[in-house]
């Protein structure tokens, strides 16, 4: 480093580019390559340059990605429909329209979700919009959508700057290992699943793991979970959780005030709502109206004031993980948690004798019972969060900056906190 012409001595940098010298890797320096590998979709890419995107890249089987800590930008794509992705993966046939993923033409899409495949997405750096306030109504960067029964697998990757970061439908077997994940609308990892058991998974629970990451802001929680399936009494009742495990650290930095997370509980209902329903958006926005006021009467109820930690006289939540109860019922005892400094909540809709928690949640659930012709409409929700029961103390306060130095690049690739040993 020279500042004024002069050596600055003791300052040093290094980094490695992996060059794929394997049969199964090609080196990729720009977007019109990357079409080609997944057009084909026999060989990986492993990423020389930054990828500008000018259109969605669809795939039916899916590729490998090793990024060299590259970016992927979709901010050029005119428009990522919610549910869509920069990068989007689908395997059933009747996905490709549903989604509007575009199609490369030429190419013959076949129902491919029975075929087995490991995927790998690693060191790859990617976001939909230059800005987290140009975010909304991105979609997602990456969305997986199907009975996928191989291992797909994130390590080291940062994905922000659109409405959903991560999207995985019906994945058997999702890990994440060593990311950052923030900055986005509305989620980071948003995972969907049937109603277990199903038979596409061969009646076997599915799994998503997380292992020393870090969740950064976002409007809604970091990870969430939801249903994705018939809307039927009988298979709203019967769970859908994945065994979700937490390993070694989880940095949750994502603190909302009372109103902050009133506003976003609404919106993620809404949205859920949405998936199965017609309405139109003069509809959505008096449903939208009505979920604010209700959930803002519902979270001030006293049974809930161990989801909150004071601090300036303010109340905060810790979101890192959110299972979405309402009209879905999510099963708390699946969420394994080994930091020690984490803890999972139940947030119940109602107490102990089955009485909503306020009068406009009694509302809601005869709305819901009218409009959805749903008996039980207030399950729990589960939260992931820090410990602060009993006056404890968080291992990170509202407000606290994600650290951006060697210590946090250790702690998530599990290398030495000196570069140079």
């Amino acid at each position: 480093m020279v500042v004024n012409n002069r050596k600055v001595p003791g300052l040093r940098k290094s980094f490695e580019f992996k060059m794929m010298e394997t049969p199964d890797y090609v080196n990729v320096y720009d977007f019109s390559e990357m079409q080609e590998l997944a057009f084909d979709e026999t060989y990986n890419a492993c990423l020389q340059s930054d990828i500008i995107a000018t259109q969605i890249l669809s795939m039916n089987v899916g590729i490998s990605i090793f990024g060299n800590g590259f970016l992927f930008d979709g901010s050029q794509i005119s428009s990522i429909p919610l549910g869509g992705g920069a990068i989007s993966i689908f395997r059933e046939s009747y996905q490709w329209g549903r989604y509007g993923i575009s199609q490369v033409e030429g190419k013959t899409y076949t129902d491919t979700q029975n075929v087995e495949k490991d995927l790998t997405f690693e060191e790859l750096r990617m976001r939909n919009a230059v800005s987290i306030e140009d975010s909304p109504n991105r979609g997602g960067c990456f969305v997986i959508i199907a009975p996928w029964k191989g291992k797909i697998s994130f390590k080291y990757m940062q994905v922000k700057n659109a409405e959903r970061g991560i999207e995985v439908v019906w994945a058997k077997d999702a890990s994440f290992e060593g990311c950052i994940l923030g900055d986005n609308n509305t989620y980071s990892v948003f995972a969907v699943y049937p109603e277990f058991p199903h038979s596409v998974f061969g009646n076997e629970r599915a799994k998503l793991s997380f292992k020393n990451n870090v969740i950064k802001h976002s409007d809604g929680p970091g990870v969430a979970f939801s249903y994705g399936n018939s809307i039927k009494a009988e298979s709203l009742a019967m769970g859908y959780m994945p065994d979700v495990m937490v390993e070694g650290f989880l940095d949750i930095y994502n603190w909302h005030t009372q109103d902050s997370f009133e506003r976003m509980f609404s919106k993620i209902v809404v949205q859920s709502l949405l998936t199965y329903t017609s309405a139109t958006q003069e509809a959505v926005n008096i449903i939208d109206r009505m979920m604010v006021q209700a959930f803002k009467d519902y979270f001030g109820n006293p049974a809930l004031d161990n989801i909150y930690y004071w601090k300036d006289n303010k109340k905060y939540v810790s979101v890192g993980m959110m299972a979405l109860g309402a009209i879905f019922r999510p099963e708390v005892e699946q969420i394994f948690c080994n930091d020690p400094r984490l803890t999972v909540l139940e947030v119940p809709m109602e107490d102990e004798n089955g009485v909503p928690l306020s009068s406009t949640v009694s509302a809601l659930k005869t709305l819901l019972k009218s409009f959805m012709d749903l008996d039980k409409v207030t399950y729990s929700s589960a939260l992931v969060c820090y410990d602060f029961q009993g006056g404890k103390e968080p291992a990170v306060k509202p407000g606290d900056p994600v650290p951006q130095d060697y210590e946090l690049y250790a702690r998530l690739t599990g290398q030495s906190v000196n570069l140079y040993d």
